[in-house]
């Protein structure tokens, strides 16, 4: 009761999911400072205030070109499947027979599909191959579905819209550590009027056969990391009562602890780039992959799972510099007007 009218407003399932009844494993850490699902999305919509922004999380092609028009290293979309869409266009696909055709061609492998507008990977697919005798798809974990039932879940379920991208093959040393599925690091950025840093960071890694590396997956990892060094300092698997702690890759068999995400400082740097061309957005999410060419921008989330760094680094976020960002933002939101009430003298002066 004391957590929950205090400032993380934390509800009953808050306190058992992020394990709040165990102090041991919060350790010195205060607990209160620790922020519920609620609390959540309150404090990312006070410090995100520009909701004329949103579209470009929410939307995947949005999202991709807006940040590789600025020169960010993105996964690029190689075809985009819609009923809506222009048929004239090289890189789209209109009907389910047109899908059919590219899932059939082995040249297109391996591949990454997902809804141009989900969240938390739902909906996503990893593919590794496709077999011409048997018309199926090899998913990356093994799994083997036919051509025409993909087809027509997709048709079902992202006819407005499902693209597919390359599946990318993460680095030498993150191979080494989770197998062949890609994991990545999701830093949190913030932009305090200008100032740029890189507030909290954890490694997201898949295991269990899972295609993607969200946490809310059963088998899933989530490990903490040194913010100045990249290094795992801790790992654990599950939430509340299942939560446990995790020394080794149960597929790989690697030794987490002490591993290092390679291209720290590169990932580091990546997420101040692109928190610097989304200025306007004060609080990201960014999901880094490593890969031997450098990082790679997989996704933006403008409404960030806070809980994810609570849990890997057993701390709550409504520290002192948090609490004081999220009210500069505020006064900033009060005196913030839309763009259409409101007239540049710059932009007046290029009317003749």
């Amino acid at each position: 009761m004391t957590l929950a009218i205090g400032p993380g407003g934390v509800d009953f399932e808050d306190y058992v999911r992020l394990r709040l009844f165990d102090q041991t494993f919060y350790g010195s850490s205060e607990r209160s400072l620790v922020a519920g699902v609620m609390q959540n999305r309150r404090l990312v919509a006070q410090v995100n205030f520009r909701a004329d922004w949103n579209c470009i999380f929410t939307n995947k092609i949005a999202m991709t070109h807006y940040l590789a028009a600025h020169g960010l290293p993105v996964l690029p979309i190689d075809m985009l499947f819609s009923h809506r869409a222009h048929p004239a266009a090289a890189d789209v696909l209109t009907t389910q027979a047109d899908l059919e055709s590219f899932l059939r061609d082995p040249g297109t492998y391996p591949l990454f599909g997902k809804p141009v507008e989900g969240f938390q990977s739902l909906g996503t697919i990893s593919l590794r191959r496709y077999l011409s005798e048997q018309d199926v798809a090899e998913t990356a974990s093994g799994h083997f579905i036919r051509v025409k039932d993909l087809s027509g879940s997709i048709l079902a379920a992202y006819a407005d819209g499902y693209i597919f991208q390359e599946l990318v093959r993460s680095h030498a040393a993150m191979r080494r550590i989770c197998g062949e599925g890609t994991g990545t690091a999701r830093l949190l950025t913030i932009n305090d009027q200008g100032k740029i840093r890189v507030a909290r960071a954890c490694l997201k890694i898949p295991a269990a056969r899972n295609a993607a590396d969200n946490y809310w997956r059963p088998g899933n990892i989530l490990a903490s990391l040194n913010l100045e060094t990249g290094e795992i300092t801790g790992a654990c698997s599950g939430v509340g009562l299942e939560m446990k702690p995790v020394v080794r890759h149960p597929d790989t068999g690697a030794h987490l602890v002490g591993e290092a995400v390679p291209n720290w400082p590169g990932l580091i740097q990546m997420a101040i780039a692109g928190a610097k061309v989304v200025e306007r957005v004060p609080l990201i999410g960014w999901d880094i992959a490593s890969t031997e060419s450098g990082p790679a921008i997989v996704e933006m989330n403008g409404t960030p799972d806070l809980l994810l760094h609570q849990l890997a680094d057993r701390r709550g976020m409504l520290d002192e510099t948090f609490v004081a960002f999220v009210k500069s933002q505020k006064r900033l939101a009060a005196a913030w007007k839309p763009c259409a009430t409101r007239t540049s003298p710059a932009a007046s002066k290029l009317v003749p």
